[in-house]
């Protein structure tokens, strides 16, 4: 008979069907508590659910095995859009983006800060926006500051200076220099 076992299978007395009061049957065997990646449900020793590493009595998974991330109750390879993987207590979860309607991706371990943006959306300091906002120009799918003083401006030259300053080369200047004359927010060259 096998060790703290009530009931053995008919044909194999090493093989426990029921365990004696305070054991658990595992593979036939009695143990005091299941191991990891198992839960105890009506006295036997259950798998947690697939690339788990530990579930709770109702066999809800709270950690994954290596390799994998829990999204809900479940372990995944990688998060699903709009998702990113962050620590917490010491283990790898999914957590949707601050910004989880535009967002597609965030910045690993970082929820708030956008990575790449939906379609019909760009980015502009880790958010996702309908456009870029005055002073910023669109380049490669991100919103990009213009150069101090410059209300709008393409990759590489200032378009258009805010108040009180002049447009010079594609710069904004304080005033235009000596040979230059201002009309209106530009430095025209002297005849």
């Amino acid at each position: 008979k096998a060790s703290f076992c009530d009931k053995c299978h008919p044909s194999d007395p090493n093989v426990c069907i029921e365990c004696e009061a305070g054991y658990i049957n595992y593979n036939g065997t009695c143990i005091l508590t299941c191991p990891s990646e198992y839960y105890m449900y009506q006295g036997v020793c259950t798998r947690c659910s697939a690339h788990c590493g530990r579930c709770n009595p109702n066999g809800t998974c709270y950690e994954c095995l290596s390799g994998y991330i829990l999204f809900g109750d479940e372990c995944i390879p990688e998060c699903p859009a709009h998702y990113v993987e962050v620590i917490i207590n010491h283990v790898k979860v999914c957590v949707a983006c601050t910004d989880h309607v535009s967002c597609l991706r965030c910045k690993p371990y970082s929820p708030e800060i956008c990575e790449f943006c939906v379609s019909g959306t760009v980015m502009q300091n880790g958010l996702c926006i309908k456009e870029c906002d005055i002073g910023h120009y669109f380049h490669n799918g991100v919103c990009i500051k213009c150069d101090t003083n410059c209300l709008s401006c393409n990759v590489d030259t200032c378009e258009y200076c805010y108040d009180g300053f002049y447009l010079l080369n594609g710069q904004c200047v304080n005033t235009c220099p000596e040979g230059y004359y201002s009309n209106g927010h530009i430095c025209y060259r002297c005849v």
